[in-house]
């Protein structure tokens, strides 16, 4: 083989070889895109399907502090029996306590699934749809080892989430959170 026709066949292999790597590189990149614009298009989907289904929760406790009277550290107990004994108990001053929360609900029934720090102690529990209503909410039972709790709100016409098996999940599979914990 003359070294002519070497050069040329190295000539034609490296260029068809760009070339290949060339379209598959262009064909890698629109499938980077395509994909992302799948994913965009999945999360867009979710957002308009699920975002209905997701509520606001606004919780209420009241506390309850009495006042001590200052006294040193080691005359707290008779520093304290003195002023009760003259001047009566001191008073109790109560203290509103709000919080804000995220929830979903699950069943036509009005059940709404929301985490258990969010609702732990309330005293009251208000629930805002999606669609502006608000409802005072009951709590019907919780769970603190997955920090879950279900919530039954009384109301017609809600929508609802669709629940999927968790059994069918993989590592390494994307997910998506929504929420409305600031309550816009």
């Amino acid at each position: 083989m003359s070294p002519r026709i070497f050069y040329f066949l190295i000539l034609f292999f490296l260029f068809t070889g760009f070339n290949t790597l060339a379209q598959t590189e262009t064909t890698s990149q629109n499938t980077k895109a395509s994909t992302q614009i799948d994913f965009l298009t999945a999360v867009q989907n979710v957002a308009q399907t699920t975002g209905k289904t997701v509520v606001s929760i606004r919780t209420e406790r009241i506390e309850k502090l009495r006042y001590r009277y200052q006294g040193t550290a080691s005359h707290d107990e008779l520093f304290e029996k003195f002023f009760e004994e003259y001047f009566g108990a001191p008073p109790e001053r109560r203290f509103r306590r709000s919080g804000l929360g995220s929830g979903v609900l699950i069943d036509k029934q009005g059940f709404i699934l929301t985490n258990e720090h969010v609702v732990l102690n309330a005293d009251e529990i208000h629930v805002s749809l999606a669609d502006g209503r608000e409802f005072k909410a009951s709590l019907q039972g919780t769970d603190s080892r997955s920090d879950l709790a279900v919530l039954k709100i009384d109301a017609p016409d809600l929508p609802v989430a669709p629940l999927g098996d968790s059994d069918n999940l993989k590592t390494g599979q994307w997910v998506v959170a929504i929420g409305n914990p600031f309550g816009y």
